[in-house]
């Protein structure tokens, strides 16, 4: 029930979103930032009421990441079990069929300091036009709080953005 009330929270941050914030480094949340990431070139970070973000490339609606507290996860344990259940919800929120989840992961050693441990799965289906949707759950402890990314595009639009996607997780410091 946690991680559904989590995915729709999420969803709700592509629905009510504040002015755009271009490239540069990005603190999140907002007030009382926990982590930064730096965004390429031409990328935009919009917050929303609740303090979550929306991260995309300019001009492309077909890729959106999210970025929000993991409510309700007290640690990392929480947040594994929580994952595929937010990327299975998301996925299935597209219309797509079908879903297939893969194992969570976790990677060690990550951020611009290499202290960071990232946990991630993705969810994988195609919607009734048969384009393939791929969406990744991801979530990592900063300041000892819970922070959950959740991509969501087209299987093109994720091999495209990949290499994006690691320079933002390369870039990645919790902030004190």
């Amino acid at each position: 029930m946690k991680s559904l009330r989590l995915a729709l929270t999420l969803a709700a941050a592509v629905a009510f979103c504040a002015a755009p914030a271009l490239a540069g480094t990005v603190k999140f949340p907002k007030t009382e930032p926990i982590l930064s990431f730096d965004l390429p070139d031409e990328w935009r970070a919009e917050p929303d009421e609740k303090g979550n973000l929306k991260v995309q490339p300019a001009g492309d609606d077909e890729f959106v990441l999210l970025v929000g507290k993991l409510a309700g996860a007290k640690d990392m344990d929480d947040a594994r079990k929580a994952l595929p259940i937010v990327a299975r919800k998301s996925c299935e929120g597209t219309g797509v069929k079908a879903v297939e989840v893969t194992e969570v992961k976790t990677a060690k050693g990550l951020g611009k300091k290499s202290d960071l441990a990232l946990s991630a799965c993705e969810a994988r289906g195609k919607d009734g036009s048969g384009n393939e949707y791929v969406v990744t759950a991801a979530s990592l402890e900063a300041d000892g709080e819970i922070v959950i990314f959740v991509s969501v595009t087209t299987a093109a639009k994720d091999k495209k953005y990949t290499p994006a996607m690691e320079k933002i997780l390369d870039s990645m410091e919790e902030v004190h």
